[in-house]
């Protein structure tokens, strides 16, 4: 506390300070032409230029008050802020005169500047700006308030990189994801509109803006500051105001080569979101079942859309709870309650929790033991069952064959009783193929079982797992094709991976070298597992197959990437210096690999890979 107010005091000192240096401002001193003009009568002073100066320096005096709060509210959430926005905010001009003059050498003050050029102002410690921030402002709303004042007085152009990274660091942290947690959550709605409102007026269609836009109205929702008379009105004024935010950002920024494709993953995740809450939210205020659905229509073509653009466990998360709220929200036909059944399933299914990281590991985990007791009370009983195949429902289909065949993607060691089933449920699905052609959820049970029994592991599980047979191959390769007919598996990166490797390993060649080249390329900014070994070239036992070549090529002296010539199958791959430092001292064009090498693919296409090394070998 002695602290607190010492820093208090400081503070108001500063303030005092920047007053008084504010009144002593005066306009700059008058040319000796112009000085003698005005002497002789020949030049009347401009009377409205001296009004607008004692305006400005009165509204500068004024505005001190604020000045500490300008620097110490963003300083606090270590966002040090633009000198311009700063002097716009209290009223001043854009001068680096009055801004040295108002400002330096007060020692709680700290200058900075970036690789731009742009000045920044912020605290001396941090610390010390929460404490201060405390006792002068003492609530979230306050701090906000002070927080909106700098981000409307922004032009986040790209000419003003500063203001612009100053705009996005400063939302992210006072929204849901940043430090402080929901702390801010009751202004949420309120620096939404801030952000709308800048970009009306400047005209500037930021991704990440117009994302936190969209995403603060969707968590404003959740945490209203008070229950509106409304709430159903208002809940989807605002909710239709965030889908309209990102439907506008998407159009705007798809195909840009400015926009990161992670920007664009993320709207598209948010834009799903968005319409998953809206369907629960009618749901809780009792909308009709047929406009419910309708809803969730929506927003699975929304969710089909974010997880292709998407390789995160986010787009799995929206379905997940989307579906999952619905499924326990109120009683559904015996069809609707089948789609919402298969659909939760299928989604756990399609993630492989090994490629995701450790905080999306943990909400998989939670959300996967959240669904599970849902799921063992909604199980379909054998007559509705029945009477969903007999119709020809795909959900209905799906959910039998995944009560005949389990889990086909988390096996860690699949035993012949799993095999037996995997082989039954394949069985089953082939005879109702032209039922099921078109549903994605079905063809990707199908192509799991189908893989399980063909290599005795579980697709996309562990690194190094062995290909299907030459034989097993060309069936599967169709089903491949199938699949990736189907409308939401399109730009499914493992679809894509598995086509390339299927036609490669038939035939390589250009065909599946453009594959590749196009999967490298869609993958390169979304995928960090892109360049792991996921399968291996294998005999019919199961057994990595030993490959011999020469190297032909380097791609350059600092990558220390080569092409390398197999010799058995006459195809060149890549392989990667650093993989055979062991066994060759000095590469160049003719060198031999002794020993040979097994041949790997990963997204990037076909890659010597060095024997011994762990996996099925071993």
């Amino acid at each position: 506390p002695r602290l607190a107010a010492g820093l208090d005091m400081e503070a108001t000192a500063s303030e005092n300070t920047i007053r008084s240096r504010g009144e002593q401002m005066t306009r700059a001193p008058r040319g000796q032409l112009e000085q003698k003009l005005i002497e002789a009568g020949w030049l009347v002073p401009d009377q409205g230029l001296e009004r607008e100066i004692e305006e400005h320096l009165g509204r500068l005096s004024d505005a001190a008050s604020r000045a500490v709060d300008f620097v110490m509210v963003p300083g606090k959430l270590d966002c040090p802020v633009p000198v311009d926005i700063l002097m716009r905010a209290i009223g001043g001009r854009e001068s680096y005169t009055d801004i040295a003059a108002l400002f330096s050498g007060i020692d709680l003050f700290r200058w900075k500047t970036d690789e731009y050029g742009d000045v920044y102002l912020h605290p001396r410690l941090r610390l010390e700006a929460e404490l201060i921030c405390h006792r002068r402002l003492g609530s979230a709303e306050l701090e906000v308030e002070t927080a909106l004042s700098l981000i409307s007085n922004a032009v986040p152009s790209g000419f003003r990189r500063g203001e612009l990274h100053f705009v996005r660091s400063l939302v992210y942290q006072l929204g849901p994801d940043g430090p402080s947690g929901d702390r801010f959550k009751n202004k949420y709605l309120d620096i939404a509109r801030c952000l709308t409102q800048l970009r009306l007026d400047r005209g500037i269609l930021d991704p990440s803006l117009m994302l936190q836009e969209a995403v603060l109205r969707r968590k404003a929702v959740r945490h209203p500051l008070e229950e509106p008379s409304d709430e159903t009105g208002e809940v989807v004024e605002i909710l239709e105001e965030a889908r309209q935010i990102t439907d506008l950002a998407i159009s705007e920024t798809q195909g840009s080569s400015a926009t990161p494709s992670r920007s664009l993953s993320n709207l598209k995740v948010e834009r799903a979101a968005i319409y998953g809450f809206r369907a629960v939210q009618q749901l809780r205020h009792n909308q009709s079942p047929d406009e419910v659905w309708g809803m969730y229509q929506d927003a699975r073509r929304s969710i089909q859309a974010a997880a292709q653009a998407s390789s995160s466990f986010y787009p799995v998360d929206v379905s997940l709870w989307t579906a999952f709220d619905l499924l326990k929200g109120t009683e559904w036909d015996e069809e609707r309650r089948a789609e919402l059944l298969a659909d939760i399933q299928d989604a756990i299914d399609c993630v492989d929790p090994e490629q995701l990281d450790m905080d999306q590991q943990e909400r998989y985990h939670k959300r996967r033991g959240e669904v599970a007791e849902v799921l063992e009370d909604n199980q379909l009983r054998d007559d509705a069952l029945r009477a969903l195949l007999e119709i020809g429902s795909c959900a209905g289909y799906f959910l039998q064959a995944r009560s005949i065949g389990g889990s086909a993607r988390d096996l860690d060691n699949p035993t012949d009783d799993d095999l037996t089933r995997a082989r039954d449920a394949s069985d089953f699905l082939e005879d109702h193929l032209d039922d099921i052609r078109d549903d994605a959820r079905c063809l990707r049970y199908l192509l799991d079982c189908k893989w399980l029994t063909a290599t005795h592991t579980c697709l996309f599980r562990g690194e190094r797992a062995p290909l299907p047979t030459e034989d097993q191959i060309r069936p599967l390769l169709r089903l491949v094709e199938q699949l990736q007919c189907a409308q939401e598996s399109m730009t499914d990166p493992r679809i894509q991976y598995l086509l390339a490797v299927l036609q490669w390993r038939l035939n390589p060649g250009r065909s599946a070298d453009r594959l590749f080249r196009g999967l490298s390329r869609d993958t390169e900014y979304r995928d960090p597992r892109r360049v792991v070994r996921r399968h291996l070239w294998t005999d019919e036992e199961g057994r990595p197959r030993r490959f011999h070549g020469a190297v032909i090529s380097e791609r350059s002296d600092q990558s220390r990437r080569f092409r390398v010539r197999v010799e058995e199958i006459r195809a060149e791959i890549g392989l990667l210096r650093h993989d055979f430092d062991r066994v060759v001292h000095e590469f160049r064009r003719g060198t031999s690999i002794p020993g040979g090498f097994n041949l790997a693919f990963n997204y990037l296409g076909p890659v010597a890979d060095p024997p011994r090394r762990r996996g099925p070998e071993a």
